[in-house]
């Protein structure tokens, strides 16, 4: 990861490997004071503009295939989450889009994080709020007036991105990570990567601002493939969404001095 939150988390983790060695303190004693997170698959995706179905039940799973990627915007769920002070909401998985050759035009690809107008249900797109990313394109921030979540006239950039276009036939990882500063900002961040090589074809550094609508609320992942696709499958898996507390450094040293004292006790 290359968000300063999660260098933050190795770098404590380095902290602690080395005082682990000089105190032989277990492992899982410890870890829980590094970082708690909580993961969820994000299924049971539905059409949400265009007419994109999917295949042999795909829809259900974390791993959805679709048969056509032209026009199309897909919505997937997990349990509702509202974010703290100094948590994380992550969001990972893969994608390629097939049916056509060469580079995929403009900033066709896009994908994000949203609270939902309920549960998402086909044909039900409007009052979408959260932050989305483009391939190619920049992370913007989503306020829900207007049906299609990823309208540009219903965003506002938070940070700029520039990088190669993806093509059509590879395998791509992507990220998007939101973290909520404090009562109105979040600071985000983001990567699409070649999945056999691991080269970046754009990545966005953690930059704060603040989400359009004030929402620091999550239950939903939209997807959309853009008018000029003009592809026949876009085959998604293990798209993923996971929480992660990070402790301050008081709290984290609080944790170590009791575990350290725990453990002299015992000897």
């Amino acid at each position: 990861m290359r968000l300063a939150t999660f260098f933050l988390i190795n770098q404590r983790q380095g902290f602690i490997w080395h005082l682990m060695r000089a105190t032989t303190i277990p492992i899982l004693a410890l870890s829980a004071t590094i970082a708690a997170s909580n993961g969820a698959m994000v299924i049971d995706w539905v059409t949400t503009n265009g007419d994109a179905g999917f295949t042999a039940g795909s829809a259900a799973t974390n791993s959805p295939i679709t048969t056509d990627a032209d026009a199309e915007t897909i919505v997937g769920s997990f349990p509702e989450v509202s974010l703290s002070e100094g948590e994380t909401i992550t969001l990972t998985g893969s994608w390629s889009v097939v049916g056509n050759t060469g580079q995929i035009p403009g900033n066709q690809i896009r994908w994000g994080l949203f609270d939902a107008p309920g549960t998402p249900t086909t044909g039900s797109g409007s009052g979408y709020v959260g932050v989305w990313a483009a391939a190619s394109g920049n992370i913007n921030s989503a306020d829900g007036s207007t049906a299609n979540p990823f309208s540009g006239s219903a965003s506002a950039t938070i940070a700029a991105g520039s990088g190669t276009l993806p093509s059509y036939g590879v395998t791509y990882d992507f990220l998007l990570a939101i973290t909520r500063v404090d009562a109105s900002q979040i600071s985000v961040g983001g990567s699409l990567e070649d999945a056999a090589s691991g080269s970046a074809l754009i990545s966005w550094p953690e930059t704060t601002g603040t989400p359009a609508g004030g929402s620091f609320t999550f239950d939903s992942v939209g997807i959309l493939l853009g008018g000029t696709t003009d592809a026949t499958q876009a085959t998604f898996s293990n798209v993923d969404a996971t929480v992660t507390a990070i402790p301050e450094p008081s709290a984290l040293l609080l944790g170590l001095v009791g575990t350290l004292s725990l453990l002299c006790r015992r000897r």
